[in-house]
C-alpha cells in the first residue's frame, strides 16, 4: 500500500506500465467531472468507477483485496474550511469526511500543511493513549 499526494504520483509510475496514463487521468479535472458509475478509460485496461454513497459506521465495516486488479483511489470531495485559520497555534478547523488510519506504537505518520486529520479517535472504545507529537516548522 502506498499513501501519498496526488501531486507525487510520478514518483510511483515506474512500478507499473499503465500508471503513466492512469496517473495523468487521476491529475485531469475532466476525470473527477464524470458521472456516477462505469466508465472505460483506455478500453478494458483502466476503468473509473465513480460512486457517491454515505459512509458507513466502522460497525458495519468490511474488507476486500483483489487479485486481478491494482486499486487506485482518491476521495473527490474533501475536508472543508469550517472556521478561520488561528496564527497564534498554527490551527485551522475543517469539517467533512476522511479515511480513518489505526495507528499503534511503532507506525508513524507525517501530515504536511493542508493535510486534514482528527487526532485521538477511539478505535472501539476510549482507552488511554500516550503519543509524541513533533512539529516541524517550515
Amino acid at each position: 500500500m502506498i499513501i501519498d499526494r496526488i501531486e507525487d504520483v510520478d514518483f510511483y509510475a515506474a512500478l507499473h506500465p499503465l500508471f503513466p496514463t492512469a496517473f495523468a487521468l487521476l491529475r485531469d479535472p475532466a476525470t473527477f467531472a464524470l458521472p456516477d458509475g462505469r466508465h472505460q478509460l483506455d478500453g478494458d485496461r483502466i476503468i473509473a468507477l465513480i460512486s457517491s454513497y454515505p459512509s458507513k459506521s466502522r460497525a458495519v465495516l468490511s474488507w476486500e483485496a483483489h487479485r486481478r486488479h491494482i486499486d487506485i483511489q482518491t476521495v473527490i470531495s474533501e475536508l472543508a474550511a469550517d472556521g478561520d485559520y488561528r496564527e497564534e497555534t498554527d490551527f485551522e478547523p475543517y469539517s467533512g469526511s476522511g479515511m480513518f488510519l489505526t495507528f499503534r506504537p511503532g507506525l508513524f505518520a507525517i501530515f504536511f500543511p493542508g493535510d486534514g486529520h482528527a487526532p485521538g479517535l477511539a478505535i472501539d472504545e476510549s482507552a488511554p493513549v500516550r503519543k509524541l507529537v513533533m512539529k516541524i516548522r517550515i
